[in-house]
């Protein structure tokens, strides 16, 4: 049995014998060398993700033009399909945090592994997807959203698998310091969707454009076009011999990324379902309170790239530190990732309480849905903050393979707590659809409480197996 060694943070850094933390020296962990590693790593991975996020703005901008009941369906897509990329993300990010923590001679078969893991999950995910869509009736949306959005979600769906193919070759190539490489990828799928989709939307010459179901192929296509340059990279590369695919891998590996990645799956999944879910809610209320939320939810995540990004990030360093017994540098990624989140949230924050109507004129000229979005980024702005400290202390906490709890934090947290206090106030007060996410931002505000507690809580008392 390897050897269990204790540490507790005393007075120079290091772990005292009594157990006893003295918050102060978290002052000594406030590096600008942990500052700019994270940076160096999270930017170019945030790219790539605003890359990602900007397909669904785009998209959002381009079939404007054919109306609120066309922004309804894309609104409403996105809210289901945010959960299948989510669990699948779950799978394939696994890739790169089980990088860091191995030694070299393991890396090729946890990249083998995680490839073939993942693409498994992207089929019964689009398969799934592809099922889902007949759920809209049952969960009460409008009958003029579920007729239109019908070949659009279908193309969707079919995007999910090169999405988690080209998803879990890009974490292992972040893990391993080529995240730029990784960053360019993602920037292609949407060089290739922009001009794709304005084409097959609106037409070109004596093509008249395929409209709403335009904006799906394109993204299939794009997705696809991309994936197929990233394996013909990484392949033909006389640098990346640990991406050379195969299907032959260790049984003992594809237990040990199954039994993370599910977990960590099902904790992207519980998060974002809750969010999706309160989305679907928002169809409860009409046309305009979908077309409202898909305004503010397209700027939403590309402000939430940040985060997301730098969760990765801090989730690779510290695993990095974890496998090489570090806990001063496992505190040190912890403190700053959460420094860098307050910063950029409360920016955030303010730009949405400030020029909100603004940004909602740039998608619409629809004065009703353009007062509802402004009141929607009010309170969207306002709970930037615990979204961002939530996110990085997931990552913080999946970075030392902590996933059990924090899964439960969460699921309990949105599903018990948040979503059904958002649908209580939606339903009993003039809020309306505006209800349900003031309900759902108390509970992220709790969920990051609790997740900021319980990392607290590992680094006082965490142990590293040897």
């Amino acid at each position: 049995m390897a050897e269990v060694i204790d540490f507790d943070f005393g007075e120079k850094g290091q772990f005292s014998s009594n157990g006893v933390f003295m918050p102060s020296q978290n002052l000594k962990y406030i590096s600008l060398s942990s500052t700019k590693q994270l940076l160096n790593l999270s930017i170019p991975i945030t790219l790539g993700f605003l890359s990602a996020a900007l397909i669904g703005v785009t998209d959002s901008i381009i079939v404007a033009p054919l109306g609120k009941l066309a922004l309804a369906s894309i609104s409403i897509t996105s809210s289901f399909i945010l959960i299948f990329y989510a669990g699948l993300f779950g799978f394939a990010s696994m890739t790169g945090v089980l990088l860091a923590n191995q030694k070299e001679s393991d890396q090729k078969t946890i990249v083998n592994t995680g490839f073939w893991i993942s693409s498994t999950a992207g089929v019964i995910g689009a398969l799934l997807m592809l099922k889902s869509y007949y759920l809209l009736g049952v969960l009460g949306q409008p009958k003029a959203v579920v007729t239109a959005v019908e070949s659009y979600w279908m193309y969707m769906a079919f995007s999910l698998l090169p999405y988690t193919m080209i998803s879990s070759i890009q974490s292992g190539l972040e893990a391993s310091e080529r995240q730029w490489i990784s960053m360019l990828f993602s920037f292609l799928a949407v060089l290739l969707n922009v001009p794709l989709t304005i084409i097959l939307v609106h037409g070109f010459d004596d093509f008249g454009g395929a409209g709403l179901k335009g904006a799906g192929i394109a993204s299939f296509a794009a997705q696809t076009l991309a994936l197929l340059c990233i394996i013909v990279y990484t392949q033909c590369s006389n640098t990346l011999y640990i991406f050379k695919l195969s299907l032959r891998f260790r049984l003992d590996e594809a237990k040990d990324y199954l039994k993370h990645g599910s977990t960590v799956s099902l904790g992207y999944i519980g998060e974002a379902g809750a969010f999706s879910f309160a989305g679907i809610m928002v169809g409860f209320f009409g046309i305009d309170a979908l077309a409202s939320f898909q305004i503010v939810n397209s700027i939403a995540s590309v402000a939430y790239m940040i985060p997301l990004g730098l969760s990765i990030a801090v989730a690779i360093l510290i695993g990095q530190s974890s496998s090489e017994h570090n806990i001063e540098g496992i505190k040190s990624f912890a403190i700053n990732a959460n420094m860098i989140i307050i910063l950029w949230m409360t920016i955030i924050t303010l730009t949405f309480l400030f020029i909100g109507s603004e940004i909602a004129a740039i998608f619409t000229s629809d004065s009703g849905t353009i007062a509802l979005a402004t009141t929607l980024f009010w309170v969207f702005g306002l709970v930037q903050l615990g979204d961002g400290l939530q996110a990085t202390c997931l990552g913080a906490l999946r970075g030392i393979l902590d996933t059990k709890q924090p899964v439960l934090i969460t699921l309990v947290i949105y599903w018990l707590i948040g979503l059904p206090l958002g649908y209580l106030i939606a339903k009993h007060t003039e809020l309306n659809s505006v209800g349900i996410w003031i309900g759902y931002g108390v509970g992220i505000y709790l969920a990051a409480f609790l997740l900021s507690w319980r990392l607290i809580f590992k680094t006082r008392s965490l142990q590293l197996n040897l």
